[in-house]
Order: C-alpha cells, then structure tokens, then sequence
C-alpha cells in the first residue's frame, strides 16, 4: 500500500467529533464561526482524501458512495445552520442539527466499516 493512500480513519472520525462540538457550541453562543470554517465538503481533510484517494480506492464500494453523500450533506447542513443562527432563527437551527447528528452518526459508522474494508484489503 502507497503511504499516499493511508487514511487515519481513527483520527477522521476524532477531528470529525471535535468539528461537531464546535458546531453545538457556536448555537449555545460559546463560540464564534466564520463561514470558512465551515468549509465546502472537497475542502476538508476528510474531503481532500475523498476525492485525492478514497473514491480511487474505493469508489465503487457502496460504503464510499454513501459517505461521499453524506459528507456533502454535513456541509450543507452545517452552512445552513450557520445562516439560520446568525438570521435568529434559533429553532430552525436546532432543527437541523438534529438532522447534522444523524448525519454526523452515519458518516462515523461509515468511517468504522471503511476501516475494516480497508484493513482486510491491506492484508
């Protein structure tokens, strides 16, 4: 296996929940986000590996489909939740993160079941 093509699914799955708590502690008014933090779904670690390697490697593995997808309905989710915060629409932005978790629950089982496809082509 290319170095190149190594994916911390561990580490994405961390900075992934991490990214998450922001996200709850920007509608609690703990934080600030800008709207580059919320980044385009191509533009993050996970994206840029996405579309550097993991669709090359696993593209046609309905797993990777499927997380392509929700990746880029994290993204959506998330700008929207930002617009919705910042217009005060409080209750539509608690709305759709609940939608955000849902999402955020998929991605990391997809990220686990990735993981072990990846392991057991690796050996």
């Amino acid at each position: 296996m290319n170095t190149s093509d190594v994916f911390d699914f561990a580490g994405a799955k961390q900075k992934h929940l991490t990214w998450k708590s922001k996200i709850r502690a920007f509608l609690d008014g703990k934080r600030t986000m800008s709207p580059g933090e919320a980044l385009s779904h191509n533009e993050c670690e996970l994206g840029q590996w996405l579309f550097s390697v993991g669709l090359r490697k696993f593209g046609k593995n309905p797993l990777m489909i499927e997380l392509d997808q929700k990746h880029q309905k994290l993204h959506a989710t998330v700008k929207q939740i930002l617009d919705l915060k910042r217009g005060g629409k409080l209750e539509e932005a608690e709305a759709d993160y609940s939608v955000l978790l849902q999402t955020s629950d998929r991605i990391v089982a997809l990220l686990d079941e990735l993981a072990i496809t990846a392991t057991r082509k690796a050996a």
